[in-house]
C-alpha cells in the first residue's frame, strides 16, 4: 500500500514536469528501512525540446520589438529626423520620421533593422519555478498525508513561526548520529539577530563525543561540514 501511493505521488509530481514541457526522470528513496528517511530525487531538463527531436542550443531567443500598434519598431540612421513611439509596456523608442525625411538604418545585407531583443524561451531557472515547484509537491504529498503529518513548502517565516532555522549537514552526519557511530558531532547555531539580518556570523559550537568518525567544520556558521570515516 505505502509503496503504491508513494509511486502515485511520484508519477502525478513527474506529469506536472511533463505538462511544462520538461522531460523528467524522478525516484523516491528510502536506502535504510531501519533509520527512515523517504526521500526524491529527481533529473530535470533546462532547455526544450525543438521541432526536430533535438535540445535547443539556446535558453533565449530573439524576437522583434512590437509598437503598441503590434507593428515592428523600426531602428533610425544616426543623424535622421526622428519621432518617438511606445510599445505595450509603455517604453518609449527614438524611430525615423519618415513623414519629415527621416531614414530608417539599413544592415550591411541589405535589410532594414527593426529593435530587437532576447527573451526566456522558458522559466524553468528561475526561483519562481522553483517555488511552484517545491508547492505542487507539498501539494501532491498532502493528499495522501493524514492532518497531523501536513507538510509545508513555505520557509517559517512565511508560516508566521518563529525559530530560527536549522542548519542542513547532510544525510551522513544524519545517520552516524542516529546509529551511534559518530565520534564527534559539531552542533551550529547561529543567533537569531544574524539570521533575520542575513549575516554568516560565527555561532556557537558545542562537541559531543561518541562513537566511530570524526566529525569536522571550520567553525563559521552557514559553511560545510564534513565527516570522514576512520577504518
Amino acid at each position: 500500500m505505502l509503496q503504491s501511493t508513494s509511486n502515485k505521488g511520484r508519477d502525478a509530481y513527474g506529469q506536472w514536469f511533463a505538462d511544462q514541457g520538461m522531460c523528467v526522470d524522478l525516484a523516491i528513496h528510502d536506502p535504510d528501512k531501519d533509520i527512515p528517511n523517504p526521500h526524491i530525487h529527481g533529473m530535470l531538463t533546462m532547455r526544450p525540446i525543438d521541432r526536430n527531436g533535438y535540445f535547443s542550443k539556446s535558453k533565449t531567443r530573439t524576437v522583434y520589438r512590437l509598437d503598441e500598434n503590434g507593428e515592428k519598431i523600426p531602428v533610425p540612421l544616426p543623424g535622421t529626423m526622428l519621432t518617438a513611439v511606445r510599445d505595450p509596456n509603455g517604453r518609449w523608442f527614438a524611430v525615423p520620421d519618415f513623414k519629415y525625411g527621416g531614414i530608417q538604418k539599413v544592415g550591411k545585407h541589405g535589410r532594414k533593422e527593426y529593435y530587437r531583443e532576447k527573451i526566456r524561451v522558458n522559466d524553468w531557472d528561475t526561483k519562481e519555478f522553483l517555488f511552484a515547484a517545491r508547492r505542487e509537491w507539498a501539494e501532491i504529498c498532502n493528499r495522501y498525508l493524514s492532518p497531523e503529518q501536513q507538510i509545508d513548502h513555505r520557509s517559517l517565516k512565511e508560516q508566521g513561526i518563529d525559530r530560527t532555522p536549522a542548519v542542513h549537514d547532510g544525510g551522513e552526519r544524519y545517520y552516524s548520529v542516529v546509529s551511534g557511530r559518530a565520534k564527534q558531532v559539531v552542533w551550529r547555531t547561529a543567533r537569531s539577530s544574524d539570521r533575520k539580518e542575513g549575516h554568516r556570523n560565527e555561532g556557537s559550537e558545542q562537541r559531543i563525543p561518541t562513537a566511530g568518525p570524526q566529525a569536522k567544520t571550520r567553525g563559521k556558521t552557514g559553511q560545510s561540514l564534513s565527516l570522514r570515516r576512520h577504518t
